[in-house]
């Protein structure tokens, strides 16, 4: 039984790092798995999506911007664009820390809720057991 929860915590561990993952976990899941496992495959494929999406709005950005402001300079062109970069990197290592962390919990064997993510994975799947 031991080895098998270590095997749960780093699969779900994984599974926060590597969201695609946690969609082969989801496809794949017997009907035997513990409820533990299910929060953390669903959270941790919302995690990700959610993730995903919101780094790829937030790297077309700049580029939003110049769309819908066709007269803007080639001056402040380039400067939204390094103004976006340097956001670019930032939301990147802030997604990073984040998937770290939840990944250290799962992999310690911890339940926990992340803020947005939780409460949108509990309407979109339904856990049953």
């Amino acid at each position: 039984m031991i080895l098998e929860e270590q095997q749960d915590y780093q699969s779900a561990s994984s599974a926060y790092l590597i969201w695609p993952l946690a969609l082969a976990a989801l496809l794949r899941e017997p009907a035997a798995a513990s409820r533990w496992t299910r929060i953390h495959t669903r959270q941790a494929l919302m995690f990700g999506l959610v993730a995903g999406i919101g780094f790829i709005i937030v790297m077309a950005l700049p580029l939003l911007v110049v769309i819908g402001d066709a007269g803007i300079s080639t001056g402040m062109t380039v400067g939204l664009y390094t103004a976006g970069l340097l956001l670019d990197a930032i939301v990147f290592i802030v997604l990073a820390v984040l998937a770290f962390s939840y990944a250290a919990r799962a992999g310690r064997g911890e339940l926990f809720t992340i803020p947005i993510v939780s409460p949108l994975a509990d309407r979109v799947f339904t856990i049953r057991r």
